[in-house]
Parts: C-alpha cells; sequence; structure tokens
C-alpha cells in the first residue's frame, strides 16, 4: 500500500467554540494535526529577578528548547502555568503577547501553588509542541 509521510499544512489548528470569546494569550481548543508530540516540563526562571525578568527568562527558555527540538512558538499546542505568585497574573499577560502568536497561542491553563519546588522561583511552564515541519 502507500503509506502518506507528507505532513498536513497545518500542523496544528487552534478553535474557539461557539458562545465563547477568543483571546490573544491563550486558545480555548488546539488542535494537534500530527502524531509527534513535543513535551517540555518544568521551565522556570534560571536566577531571581524582578517578576518581568523571570517571565522573559522562562519564555526565552521555552524559544530556544522548542526551537532545538524542531519546533517553534507558532507551534504550540498545551501549556500549563503553575504560579506560587499571583502578583505576576498582570506582567504575565502582557509578556507571553510578545511571544505567542495572537494567531495561535496555545490551549493553556494556570494553577496557583504554595510553591513550585525551587527556591525563589515564582513560575513554572509545562508545554506540549508539535514539530513545525
Amino acid at each position: 500500500g502507500e503509506a502518506s509521510t507528507t505532513r498536513p499544512a497545518e500542523t496544528v489548528t487552534y478553535q474557539t467554540p461557539t458562545g465563547m470569546k477568543a483571546s490573544p494569550v491563550f486558545s480555548r481548543v488546539a488542535i494537534a494535526e500530527v502524531s509527534d508530540r513535543i513535551y517540555v516540563s518544568g521551565i522556570t526562571a534560571k536566577e531571581p529577578g524582578d517578576n518581568s525578568t523571570r517571565i522573559r527568562s522562562v519564555f526565552d527558555q521555552l524559544k530556544a528548547i522548542v526551537g532545538e527540538a524542531g519546533s517553534d512558538m507558532q507551534h504550540l499546542v498545551k501549556a500549563t502555568y503553575y504560579v506560587s505568585d499571583d502578583a505576576i497574573s498582570g506582567d504575565f499577560g502582557k509578556i507571553r503577547q510578545e511571544y505567542y502568536d495572537r494567531q495561535r497561542p496555545p490551549a493553556a491553563s494556570k494553577a496557583t501553588v504554595k510553591s513550585v519546588g525551587v527556591p525563589n522561583r515564582i513560575l513554572v511552564i509545562d508545554m506540549i509542541a508539535v514539530p513545525a515541519k
């Protein structure tokens, strides 16, 4: 038989269900159109700093990690954010917009936790992505 080795034109499609509002920083539904997945876990700031510095540290690492794994910031599928200080919410929302494609943000959940498991850190990200090609 003929096995197709070509990928679909879009490896991730994003949807907003009827009656729900779209957001520039997360999708309500992200559908991975390929079987390959890239799982990234436990990204936290490399060093302490103000909230903005810590958040950018996490996203810079995410960008580098998915790049090395054959993906990019336009092929993120599912994010889980763990925060131990809800005071970062304002900065976090603004900074995500600098890194995410407004038309292609990952589906996401945020949980406030007592600790993220690393001293002096307030944010941990887990991410699922798919290859860019």
